[in-house]
């Protein structure tokens, strides 16, 4: 009988149905994911030159100090991505499908922490309905797949959220340090995650604020701790600034003074913003569908405030029906306020997302805020589920205590609400499903830049050496550069050799066949004009 107690505690804990609806979860993000993944995502400019950074860094020495360039101006992203990727880059010799399978098992585990992070706020049915809802996300599973710098986002911002709310909710203030870490992530991985990493913070000034005496001086040691983790990360960026003249910095303070974000300001487009950042995590590009994106929106904004604004869950009936802790409104204010606040500020630097071109849907723009949406949303879905149900005490008590099992009945009435949300993540679900990206990817992903690559190597000349260049010349060809790389034909890009060197062909002068010098052009007509 004694061996029994722990296992009977354990099931009346829940603890063996949250770890089956978790395995469940992430089973079903891997299946989503996995699979063919050498053909899944595309083989283009930002993951070729992913690849010959991982390749000059592997093969040559040469240690990236910055990320991948930005869409607009002269910067950079955090070098973080590549040192993520290096162990396997050098471990499958440099295989794109080895190193694309990093981001994919990152993105595996995201959905855990969304599940997580849902739970702890909402209860079981949010945590359920969020990692569901994140788990076929048709944009999120897009993005897994593909090897791009945004691909880490999600996680970092997921871990971030989820260690803060630990750190507040259970005052274990060591969670900091984790938090800080999942920022570092996520601020490496793309700049503008900075629009939402740094509202999330605001749940350590309110740790701050509130804790009093020699708990007070642990909070400040691990929030500094978190802050030291998110410096760290920018080392790489130091020693290139040292080396160089604060070229990075003078660089951004160039596009932060003179960028209008391609776009203008107006009420109208701040609407089109929010919609973009609230739906399209849950429904995909908004182009696709905008009358189900302006649904998904205004249903979630009126959920959230309706949430935001009600009465405090105060633990007794409300937190054991629904399993949510008393301060589920202070979790939805904070994510609430960190997605308004990322909105206007994307609206402020970023409005070309008002303008939506499908061939650059610039979606990673708000990955960082992409799965607290989705964890709002399972928030929502929980609370409507929970006011279905009501705790009636047990025979001979007075009020439903937490550790004594409890009776749940379903009124008629709350159960109506209960059953729209069932309803409504359904059609989520069977939307996100029956839009996955493609199995194979348009441009037939690394396999058909690898075949190009061996038939352009075959017809050339032993001993020459390919210069490449790209339609349009601001694509570049750093996808063709590395894919001639690996069938062992020598090559260069636009950084190994320019129009201006000695002896080296431009587009307007093709190279002389005594010269020993082939040129190779990858055209690209994503931006012809279709009749």
């Amino acid at each position: 009988m004694t061996a029994r107690r722990p296992l009977r505690s354990l099931l009346a804990a829940g603890w063996a149905v949250d770890g089956a609806i978790l395995l469940g979860l992430l089973a079903l993000a891997a299946l989503l994911r996995l699979p063919n993944l050498e053909a899944r995502g595309p083989f283009d400019v930002d993951q070729g030159r992913t690849m010959l950074a991982l390749e000059a860094w592997l093969r040559r020495g040469e240690i990236p100090l910055l990320g991948l360039p930005a869409s607009i101006g002269d910067v950079h992203h955090g070098a973080l991505f590549f040192y993520l990727l290096a162990p396997v880059a050098a471990f499958g010799n440099l295989d794109p499908t080895a190193v694309v399978g990093v981001v994919a098992v990152v993105g595996v585990v995201t959905v855990g922490l969304v599940w997580c992070l849902a739970r702890a706020i909402g209860g079981r049915a949010a945590g359920l309905a969020a990692g569901l809802l994140f788990a076929v996300s048709a944009s999120e599973v897009a993005r897994s797949t593909s090897l791009w710098n945004p691909g880490i986002v999600p996680f970092g911002s997921a871990l971030a959220a989820a260690a803060s709310w630990v750190a507040w909710q259970r005052r274990r203030p060591g969670w900091w340090l984790v938090a800080g870490l999942g920022a570092a992530v996520a601020l490496q991985g793309h700049l503008l995650s900075v629009l939402a990493v740094v509202p999330l913070a605001g749940l350590a000034v309110a740790d701050l604020r509130r804790t009093r005496g020699p708990g007070r001086r642990r909070v400040v040691a691990a929030v500094a701790a978190g802050l030291v983790v998110v410096a760290l990360s920018y080392l790489p960026l130091l020693v290139h600034e040292l080396g160089s003249g604060f070229a990075e910095t003078r660089a951004l303070m160039a596009l932060a003074t003179g960028a209008d974000g391609g776009g203008e300001r107006s009420p109208w487009t701040l609407f089109v913003v929010g919609v973009r950042v609230a739906s399209t995590s849950l429904v995909g590009l908004v182009t696709r569908a905008p009358e189900l994106a302006i649904l998904v929106t205004v249903a979630l904004a009126g959920g959230t405030a309706w949430l935001a604004l009600g009465p405090a869950s105060t633990g007794g009936a409300d937190a054991g029906a629904d399993g949510a802790p008393p301060d589920r409104r202070l979790a939805v204010r904070w994510l609430g306020g960190v997605i308004l606040v990322a909105i206007v500020a994307l609206w402020l630097v970023a409005p070309s997302l008002a303008t939506v071109v499908e061939v650059l849907p610039v979606d990673h723009y708000h990955a960082a805020t992409d799965p607290l949406v989705v964890v709002l949303a399972g928030i929502l879905v929980g609370r409507l589920v929970g006011a279905g149900r009501r705790v009636v005490a047990p025979p001979g008590e007075s009020s439903p205590a937490e550790s004594s099992p409890a009776r749940v009945t379903d009124p008629a009435g709350p159960r109506g609400r209960a059953v729209l949300a069932g309803l409504a993540v359904a059609a989520l679900l069977l939307w996100n499903l029956a839009t996955q990206p493609p199995a194979i990817s348009p441009d037939g992903g690394w396999p058909a830049m690898e075949a190009a690559a061996s038939r352009v190597a075959a017809s050339l000349p032993n001993g020459s050496l390919a210069l490449t260049r790209s339609l349009p010349a601001f694509v570049g060809p750093d996808a063709v550069t590395f894919a001639l790389h690996t069938v062992g034909q020598p090559a260069v890009g636009p950084e190994g050799a320019s129009d201006d060197e000695p002896g080296a062909p431009s587009l307007d002068e093709p190279p002389r066949p005594a010269s020993g010098l082939a040129l190779v052009i990858l055209c690209d007509d994503r931006f012809r004009p279709r009749l």
